[in-house]
């Protein structure tokens, strides 16, 4: 029999009609044996679950609906989730998105038959709000995402993650392994960097889903950026937390990766805030953790901010 594939959905706030086209994408898999949890994380109209447990879009899988008692944040709903599923595989799914038909079909013959693969993820196309195709793959969208497969990733993935959440099939006893996610990373780059410890990530180079760009998305290019403090913030201060958090994670062994990363990260903050010749210097000589962010950094910390505003948004508006 084939394996248990545990497609996990965490909702909030949903829009009903993307939803449902979602949870339509499921009932239509061509692989046989699925499960499906959804867990909504406290949405203020609860009542769309109603709607889906009476209306039964997912008719050929069995469905379990959950929801929090107060909001939780995808990090800690999704680890819920993880806690309920049965499955030998998770799949990551969000609540807007379309799958192909064949994506867990693909995903499962690939991670079976590939020796110590733990996660395989997929190219994705990117629709918009009316699914219409803005691009075919990810890497043409954003023209600096480059996909990773193979084992010993942790350099590339601490400093960058190139894993979509929503492409995802992974064992499911690694992510049980890698609990609690760290609260400093969003819960697909956390896992695929914990895997990367213990074996080989596969990608798959087919757009097995639709992602839907909107407003609303948790990611994309400079999410929740739009002045000098807020990159200070999010780019800075999240990535000097994240190393240390990684760095207390008793099962993350790749100590001189973290160290380098660390003096990276220390030095980027003392650019950031003043004009260090020192700190300058040392970002130069560790530039291979990320060239295009140390010279980003190197070349805009001391603009004004105004001008600052200015280049996050053209980068924004151009998917850099």
């Amino acid at each position: 029999m084939d394996k248990l594939v545990s497609v996990i959905i965490a909702t909030y706030n949903p829009n009903i009609i993307w939803l449902e086209k979602q949870l339509n994408s499921i009932n239509n898999q061509t692989y046989s044996n699925i499960e499906v949890i959804l867990l909504d994380d406290c949405s203020i109209h609860e009542k769309y679950l109603d709607i889906i447990e009476i209306t039964g879009i997912i008719k050929g899988f069995s469905v379990r609906i959950y929801r929090n008692d107060v909001n939780l944040g995808s990090n800690k709903t999704f680890e819920k989730l993880v806690n309920l599923a049965s499955g030998d595989y998770i799949a990551f799914c969000d609540q807007d998105d379309i799958w192909s038909d064949v994506k867990i079909e693909v995903l499962v013959n690939e991670i079976e038959n590939s020796p110590n693969t733990l996660l395989v993820y997929s190219d994705m196309k990117i629709i918009d709000d009316n699914d219409n195709v803005i691009s075919n793959s990810m890497s043409t969208y954003r023209k600096r995402h480059v996909f990773f497969e193979g084992e010993d990733l942790f350099k590339q993935l601490i400093y960058r993650n190139f894993v979509v959440g929503c492409t995802i099939l992974v064992k499911k006893d690694i992510v049980l392994k890698s609990l609690p996610f760290v609260e400093s990373m969003v819960h697909d780059h956390y896992i695929a960097l914990f895997a990367s410890c213990f074996g080989n990530i596969k990608f798959v180079n087919k757009p097995l889903i639709s992602y839907r760009q909107h407003a609303n998305n948790q990611t994309g290019v400079f999410m929740n950026v739009s002045n000098k403090k807020d990159y200070k913030i999010v780019r800075i201060d999240s990535f000097n937390q994240r190393v240390n958090d990684l760095s207390n994670n008793i099962y993350i062994k790749n100590k001189q990766e973290l160290s380098i990363a660390k003096k990276w990260g220390i030095n980027r903050k003392k650019w950031w805030q003043d004009f260090n010749l020192k700190a300058m210097v040392n970002m130069m000589k560790l530039k291979s953790c990320d060239s295009t962010t140390t010279f980003f950094e190197l070349l805009f910390a001391r603009v004004p901010n105004f001008i600052f505003k200015k280049i996050i948004y053209t980068i924004k508006n151009r998917n850099l």
